[in-house]
């Protein structure tokens, strides 16, 4: 068998550490700055090819140049040619980063090759007589395989860049992953608007009926294909031109569109006071909140952000009503004004979508992104969404009319008007009144460590087989960070799981599950997954146990749903089995997650932190019963996030000069949603669709999170203080 086991020294250098061969570099004489990695199309196959003008023997046929761009590249304000930017980061942000340390240099895993330039150059001959395209049999072998390997070997940095950027942050992770980005997308798109390579898949697709290849060589090659049609291969040189500055603005406002989303949640900061201000909250609450203002240097003052639970504590827990409505407008409000305004990127970001689509021959850019996902068409999306919209809202206002009259009830002041920032509070208050105080209890069944083992992976085990078994000898580049290595249930090794779960400073906001590279079995050797799963739970004072909330014990599960995918999706074409529609890729999470709540599951992980019992089955069935409360109001909101996503995307003209709080405004009366519907993410700061790790937005590859007026309740001695600390404060006048 070529499958090498984890297990030995070598591997664990090469699979845990992500060590490659050298790349070769293109000769002195080309002056060119290498871009791809080395690319081996047959380990076995030694053959030579003649120049026609010269006579002598060409480079290796089976290394070739994927990209290559100018030394002038780096010229300026950019790194160095001899710079090392991996080297560089490393030494700034931590002297010993494992995950940094994954090869010489950035340059060395992205160094270019040297692509022919004629098809019949990329045919790797088994006879130095053979005729190209005279073996049917081997064509895709000879097209897929390199590309797709080529494209490997920019994936690896470029993931672990973005993955140390989401989850460390850091000025030089940020710059590298900028200047790598421009870099990449540069490569990719020398490829994709090759006109020789695009000739050489054209030649293969068009005889494909008669190459005699099965469903799955079938089917990779008209995504190859067709990803070379959506990149631009059949534009004109002009149109080339331009679509290449469209995919580098796009992919560099996507990144500062998401650090600006980074940086004002995390630099947010509202210093209370007056203690009076946080009844209402847990005893630790506080303390954690005095913790906060004593580390940034502010003695006998509470300092509330938008982090490690902050946010959610207030809004549900703290009687005052206008610190809970001052909170959630600083909260609803980020990335729309100030240092980190995400207004007008927001507007390019659609504009130069929109432009790229319309050049690429598609109405608007849903029509263009949707072409390749099970969905197919926005009237498709709208024919799905419209109607659950409608029974959602119903439901909503229902519900809400419900919570307003408890409100009134509770507050007995019947001119009471329910606000979108009493929403979290009362809901927790009429929960209470419904199913009963025990449900306050489930946080101390829920303890991180019974969770993740006798849970999570528990629920793996018995489904598929699959064991995970903690590594204490693979570096991380955090100590939050736990490794994991999986294997199947014959005891073959699946691949490694990096698990950070807790908040920190520099770590970006929700949870997502990434890769740091993908399932390749090309060659004689199986390369297995690196899998990473990233999440924002409340961080446990010191000597504290880590309890988690239900919905991060929901979004553990979730995520684990990703990364089952990952390590099961495989096959020797990444370009099928390495990626998935985007409207399909929630589905193995979303089906992982309902197995938290399984009365079996949970009777198995779900034991008090500090007897070791089970939980009750009565606990189980109240909270059970509680699952669907206030849904309709949870949905109303999802739907309308979702659909704002299609409405920015099907726009037909650039929206020069739009106001972005009025378009939203303008969007919820069209589809006639409920005053009190409130957007789960507003422009500026969804991440989903206007941000994301750094990635090339050339389509040649394909793959892929939710987490205050003045009343009876703010009495006049309420103060709110605004210090000029290190971070952003927020006033309160």
């Amino acid at each position: 068998s070529s499958f090498a086991p984890l297990g030995t020294p070598r591997d664990r250098e090469i699979d845990f550490r992500l060590r490659m061969r050298p790349a070769p570099f293109v000769q002195k004489r080309q002056q060119r700055l290498a871009i791809v990695g080395d690319l081996l199309v047959d380990d076995g196959v030694q053959c030579r090819r003649k120049r026609r003008a010269h006579g002598r023997p060409l480079r290796d046929p089976r290394i070739h140049r994927v990209a290559a761009v100018n030394r002038e590249v780096l010229q300026g304000e950019r790194l160095a040619l001899r710079q090392d930017p991996v080297e560089h980061a490393q030494q700034i942000v931590c002297a010993s980063h494992p995950l940094l340390g994954i090869g010489r240099s950035l340059r060395a895993r992205i160094a270019a090759l040297q692509i022919a330039k004629g098809p019949e150059q990329l045919h790797v001959a088994a006879h130095p007589r053979e005729r190209p395209f005279d073996r049917p049999g081997r064509r895709v072998e000879h097209v897929v395989v390199p590309l797709d390997r080529a494209d490997s070997l920019l994936d690896v940095p470029r993931a672990v860049l973005g993955y140390l950027k989401s989850n460390f942050g850091g000025d030089s992770v940020i710059r590298i992953s900028l200047e790598s980005a421009q870099l990449t997308g540069e490569a990719y798109d020398a490829v994709t608007l090759d006109t020789a390579i695009f000739r050489l898949v054209k030649a293969v697709y068009d005889r494909r009926d008669a190459a005699g290849l099965d469903s799955l060589q079938l089917r990779t090659l008209g995504k190859v294909y067709r990803s070379y049609i959506r990149g631009g291969a059949l534009c004109t040189p002009g149109q080339k031109v331009r679509l290449k500055e469209l995919n580098r603005e796009i992919s560099l406002k996507r990144i500062r569109h998401g650090q600006n989303i980074t940086q004002a949640t995390q630099e947010f900061v509202l210093y209370v006071q007056d203690s009076s201000l946080l009844d209402g909250l847990a005893g630790t609450t506080r303390q954690r909140f005095a913790r906060n203002a004593a580390r940034q240097g502010h003695q006998g003052v509470w300092a509330v952000g938008f982090t490690n639970g902050d946010y959610a504590s207030v809004m549900a827990s703290a009687t005052n009503r206008d610190l809970r409505r001052r909170l959630y407008e600083a909260y609803t409000s980020r990335c729309m004004d100030g240092k980190y305004d995400n207004r007008q990127l927001s507007v390019d970001i659609v504009n130069l979508r929109l432009e790229r689509a319309r050049m690429l021959g598609y109405e608007n850019y849903a029509a263009y992104t949707l072409e390749t996902n099970m969905a197919g068409t926005p009237e498709k999306v709208r024919e799905l969404l419209l109607p659950l919209k409608d029974a959602a809202a119903g439901k909503g206002r229902a519900e809400r009319a419900e919570l307003e009259a408890f409100a009134v009830k509770y507050e007995r002041d019947s001119a009471f008007r329910l606000e979108p920032w009493d929403v979290a509070f009362y809901s927790g208050k009429l929960r209470k009144a419904k199913f009963g105080s025990e449900l306050g209890r489930m946080r101390n069944y829920l303890f991180f460590d019974n969770v993740l083992n006798d849970g999570v992976f528990y629920v793996a085990n018995r489904l598929f087989g699959i064991t995970l078994t903690q590594r204490t000898d693979i570096p991380v580049f955090h100590p939050d960070v736990l490794t994991f290595e999986a294997k199947d249930a014959e005891g073959r090794p699946l691949g490694l799981l990096y698990l950070d779960c807790f908040v920190r400073k520099g770590k970006r906001g929700g949870a997502w599950c990434s890769r740091l590279r993908g399932y390749s079995c090309a060659g004689e050797r199986e390369v297995l997954p690196l899998v990473t799963i990233s999440c924002n739970f409340s961080r446990a004072a010191e000597g504290r146990p880590k309890l988690l909330s239900t919905s991060e014990v929901k979004t553990l599960f979730h995520e684990f749903g990703h990364a089952l995918a990952g390590f099961l999706s495989r096959g020797p074409y990444p370009q099928v089995t390495g990626s998935f529609p985007r409207d399909m890729v929630e589905l193995p999470s979303q089906l992982n997650e309902h197995w938290a709540w399984e009365p079996e599951v949970m009777k198995h992980y779900a034991r008090d932190y500090e007897t070791g019992r089970p939980i009750p089955d009565a606990l189980i069935a109240k909270f059970k019963e509680s699952e669907n409360f206030l849904k309709g109001l949870y949905l109303t909101d999802f739907y309308a996030t979702a659909l704002l996503d299609l409405e920015w995307h099907t726009v037909l003209r650039p929206v020069e000069g739009c106001d972005v709080a009025a378009f939203e405004r303008a969007f919820l009366k069209r589809y006639d949603f409920p005053e009190h519907t409130a957007l789960r993410f507003r422009t500026t700061y969804y991440n989903h669709i206007f941000a994301v790790t750094p990635r090339s937005t050339t389509p040649t590859r394909g793959r892929r999170c939710w987490t205050p007026m003045p009343s009876r309740h703010s009495p006049a001695r309420a103060i709110f203080s605004i210090p000029k600390p290190r971070a952003v404060t927020a006033a309160i006048s």
